[in-house]
């Protein structure tokens, strides 16, 4: 197995969502390298279903793709939050909904070869109209629907679902729900 040696971390650029770093490092055989990345907090992910068994899902505006894109809610959390405590906020800010019952369903790296981050799934049932309910202030009040599972499936194969934590949720979702 092949380990790489840090030799140096150096911080590029910084800001509230994530810090770009230039690592120098050196293979077992010697030769040296740099590794360009980004670290971000842990991202929170909430998978909601409604009391009749239906996906909630959100509509943010995604400016890299220049569209809409239909997402379960999800976010960065904040510094000194637990995972648990950001997929709330994140649900909350984002639907007004909060969860009776919230289960940590799974975990995932995001994109390790680009991103340092991990990305935790909850599962959010029993769901109810939150009076702590304050719209993102860069997001505003986002466009939301919900969704059967059957339906769900039908947006993934039509391509109206490509967000991969949305994907990647999902068969978190559906492992835990047939185990």
């Amino acid at each position: 197995m092949t380990i790489w040696k840090t030799l140096s971390s150096k911080i590029v650029d910084e800001n509230p969502f994530h810090t770009y770093r230039i690592d120098e490092f050196e293979r077992s055989d010697g030769s040296r390298g740099k590794y360009h990345y980004i670290e971000k907090l842990p991202c929170c992910i909430v998978v909601p279903v409604t009391h009749d068994d239906q996906f909630l899902l959100v509509h943010p505006y995604r400016y890299l793709q220049k569209q809409r894109s239909w997402e379960f809610p999800m976010g960065a959390s904040e510094a000194g939050e637990t995972p648990e405590e950001g997929a709330r906020r994140e649900c909350i800010e984002e639907t007004g909904y909060d969860a009776k019952e919230f289960t940590l369903i799974g975990e995932f790296e995001v994109a390790p070869g680009t991103v340092a981050q991990k990305a935790f799934v909850y599962l959010g049932r029993k769901l109810f109209s939150s009076d702590a309910f304050q719209p993102d202030e860069h997001e505003g009040r986002l466009p939301q629907k919900t969704v059967t599972q059957a339906r769900f499936q039908d947006m993934i194969r039509a391509g109206e679902i490509t967000d991969s934590l949305t994907l990647a949720a999902y068969l978190l979702y559906l492992s835990h729900v047939q185990s």
